[in-house]
């Protein structure tokens, strides 16, 4: 889906997703309106196996909202040659007042904000750079809880009244 604006006429069936840890929400719809809503394990292969059986001659786009599931489901639908869109929350339209929230209500208005064109993807990062980001935010996690636990012992060597060490002067090659 990169640098590529989607066009809503480009395909037939239009499947909004709401995700969490254990399941996945799906609601299809075509240009003509609903065609279902159901339920399935959070699997990437059971998403992939319902499209196959029931929309085989048909162009699919997915969407679903970004939240703590990541991009795996993204990955491997686009592994698959499927277009998904990853929606920002905030970026979601919803109707005044709309209070009620339910996984299939959710994602039956992201399959309809889909088909109308109203949704834009989030850039989705490579998995290179996802892995050297996440690299990079347990690195600095590691070294601030270093920091931490040698406050900690400094001020329980103060409170005890022992003198901590001084610190010693880096070795350098030369000699006066």
């Amino acid at each position: 889906m990169r640098d590529k604006t989607f066009v809503p006429r480009e395909y037939d069936v239009f499947a909004g997703l709401d995700v969490d840890k254990k399941s996945i929400a799906a609601t299809f719809s075509g240009h003509q309106g609903f065609i279902r809503s159901l339920s399935m394990p959070y699997k990437v292969e059971d998403l992939l196996n319902h499209v196959r059986n029931h929309f085989a001659d048909q162009k699919v786009a997915f969407v679903y909202e970004a939240g703590p599931t990541g991009y795996g489901l993204y990955d491997g639908l686009a592994a698959q040659g499927y277009t998904c869109l990853i929606a920002a929350p905030s970026m979601i339209p919803r109707a005044p007042g709309q209070r009620v929230k339910t996984n299939r209500l959710d994602s039956k208005a992201l399959s309809e904000s889909l088909r109308g064109g109203q949704l834009k993807s989030i850039h989705v990062p490579s998995p290179l750079y996802r892995e050297l980001r996440h690299l990079t935010q347990l690195r600095d996690t590691m070294m601030s809880e270093a920091v931490g636990m040698k406050q900690r012992i400094k001020s329980l060597l103060l409170f005890e009244g022992i003198a901590f060490p001084p610190l010693q002067p880096a070795a350098s090659g030369l000699s006066s």
